[in-house]
């Protein structure tokens, strides 16, 4: 054969080659007809994608590429393409349109609520302000707690445009597409964090409470969608299990979703350090003073406790079968807790039967702030035929947390400065006012020493767990307790039904025992600069009874003892500074000191 014939073979060998190997390629590029009109679904779908037609033996990137288009997802064991590629039209439309053309890429970014996103930069969040701004209030959400890491599929590429994720492809409503792997996972990891800044609302009557997503033990168990957002498109032995061409051609797009559970256990946990600021307290009947001195009363209210365990079962119900991120709401389970009270017994609350006031020094502010504090929280209270008065529950601890502060307050026959200091003049008053109202006292404690603002054995002192002030409503009908406080007086005033006759009138004696003096002693104090002296204490030690006198007309009838109170001597003591002082300063004060004259002392000061 000459080498002409032998050209013109070649030629038409090559012709051959060319539309045997070249064409199938160029047809696999050209982008598919749309999918039938009746067909409107926009996610993935493995039913629209029929792998009969291809060789579904292992991919030789050396044989033809027609010979191997199959996607096959079984090999995946934890990827399930039905579910995860399946769209909600209602929220999320990611893929082709009726006319069956693919939707741009800004109709496949728009949130739920309809609001449409710019195109996703590599690695950003597609969350709104409001979710991107949520995970900075209160406490961040970690996003290690989120998920559980992958292995890494070493087959992905890592250069080359094979190492970026294909045009169309989602996680959730983020578009990924031409991310490389460190990007995507930065994406998902955004995204996670989005979801669980979203807020859950806690509904419960009128009251509501919001918590985060985060807060309600929400996992993802799918992280592994970093890895198949890099496969999907690609060519190559493990890698051909993932391609999705022809489905891409057909919808424009991939999405993949975030498969998410939540903890129970976790839900409650919330649930009970959110308990305080959902449940609904009941508000007992209760009475108010008008400004003409009557009395008006006020219904109960019942309140609503929330019930952890069944509102915990029905969140988790909630996010696991009906949220999928963006705001959410549930109606927490409650119990009714009934509130105390009859509001027909109140009727009689109308006489005033005891009152008792006492002064103090305004300008001492913290002692008037917790003397104002604690009367405010006292007044108001109602007690019911055989009900107690329990000084200490009701005003309960002295705290800094519930608003009291520092003053002074005896303690083992010192001024000490303490928390509440000044609410045992509190105390004290209201037990003027009880004594008058002729209430069984059951318990009431004189101070370790006098005090100034009433004659002894009329006193109450308080001592948390050790000294309190009590008395039980010893009526037939209810009693109402009001208390006010300014103006350097507190008064206690207590409203119930009279039954007493209008001729009895009461008076009330303070009669000591015995008494013992004072003695003076002299101590240095070296936080005191030299040269300067103060004096405390100097009260006399007593042995006192009160006693209650009753007339009627106006005519002495009886008397009966109220009380026996004891009070210890409270030495005069001269402090004497000695801050800085030289030692011929401590020799001439011994000496002063010796003689145990206060004029002494304070004569040898100037030296």
């Amino acid at each position: 054969m000459n080498q002409k014939k032998r050209r013109i073979i070649t030629i038409i060998i090559c012709i051959i080659l060319a539309i045997v190997l070249v064409v199938p390629m160029v047809v696999s590029l050209v982008p598919a007809a749309g999918p039938d009109e009746t067909d409107q679904s926009s996610g993935y779908d493995t039913s629209d994608y029929d792998t009969s037609d291809y060789d579904t033996s292992d991919y030789d990137t050396s044989d033809n590429e027609s010979s191997g288009e199959s996607y096959n997802t079984s090999d995946y064991e934890s990827y399930d393409s039905e579910e995860s590629y399946e769209n909600d039209a209602s929220e999320e439309t990611y893929g082709s349109d009726e006319t069956g053309n693919t939707g741009t890429e800004q109709e496949a970014s728009e949130d739920a609520d309809g609001s449409s996103q710019e195109e996703s930069e590599p690695g950003a969040s597609e969350s709104s302000g409001e979710n991107a701004d949520a995970s900075s209030e209160e406490e961040q959400i970690d996003v290690s707690t989120l998920y559980h890491p992958v292995q890494r599929d070493s087959e992905i590429p890592v250069t080359g445009e094979a190492a970026r994720a294909a045009e169309g492809v989602y996680i959730e409503n983020v578009n990924v597409s031409g991310m490389t792997r460190d990007e995507v996972q930065q994406a998902f990891e955004s995204k996670l964090l989005s979801l669980a800044s979203d807020k859950i609302t806690l509904h419960m009557d009128e009251k509501t409470d919001v918590v985060p997503a985060g807060k309600m033990g929400m996992f993802c168990t799918n992280p592994e969608v970093v890895d198949l957002a890099m496969i999907i498109g690609r060519k190559g032995n493990i890698l051909r299990k993932y391609r999705a061409d022809k489905y891409l051609s057909q919808n424009g797009s991939v999405v993949l979703t975030l498969d998410l559970t939540f903890d129970e256990k976790e839900i409650r946990k919330t649930l009970t350090g959110e308990q305080d600021r959902i449940n609904i307290d009941p508000i007992p009947v209760k009475m108010i003073l008008n400004d003409d001195q009557t009395m008006t009363a006020v219904d109960k209210v019942d309140g609503l406790k929330m019930q952890i365990e069944e509102s915990a079962g029905k969140i988790k119900a909630f996010l696991d079968q009906d949220w999928h991120g963006g705001p959410g709401a549930v109606e927490l389970i409650s119990k009714v807790v009934p509130a105390t009270g009859d509001i027909s017994q109140l009727a009689d609350v109308k006489d005033l039967l005891g009152s008792g006031s006492t002064e103090y020094d305004d300008s001492e502010v913290e002692r008037f702030h917790n003397i104002e504090l604690a009367t405010n929280i006292i007044d108001g209270t109602v007690l019911y035929p055989g009900e107690e008065f329990d000084f200490n529950k009701i005003v309960g601890e002295t705290t800094e947390e519930k608003g009291f502060v520092s003053a002074g307050s005896y303690e083992n026959g010192e001024i000490v400065e303490s928390f509440g200091g000044g609410i045992c003049q509190v105390s004290t008053t209201l037990y003027q006012a009880v004594l008058r109202a002729e209430l069984d006292v059951t318990e009431r404690h004189p101070h370790s020493m006098t005090v100034k603002y009433v004659e002894p054995a009329f006193d109450a002192a308080i001592a948390e767990d050790v000294k309190n002030f009590r008395f039980i409503n010893n009526t037939d009908a209810p009693i109402y307790v009001h208390g006010t406080a300014g103006g350097g007086v507190v008064r206690f005033e207590i409203y119930g039904k009279e039954t007493r006759s209008p001729n009895r009138t009461l008076t009330f004696e303070s009669r000591t025992i015995s008494e013992t003096e004072y003695t003076t002693q002299f101590v240095y104090d070296e936080e005191m600069e030299a040269g300067d002296i103060k004096s405390t204490g100097g009260r006399y030690g007593l042995v006192t009874e009160a006693w209650k006198l009753i007339y009627e007309n106006g005519e002495y009838v009886d008397q009966v003892q109220v009380n026996e109170s004891e009070y210890i001597m409270a030495p005069l003591t001269y402090h004497i500074g000695i801050k800085g002082a030289s030692e011929e300063y401590i020799a001439r004060m011994d000496d002063a000191i010796a003689t145990q004259s206060p004029d002494a002392v304070k004569s040898a000061l100037g030296g």
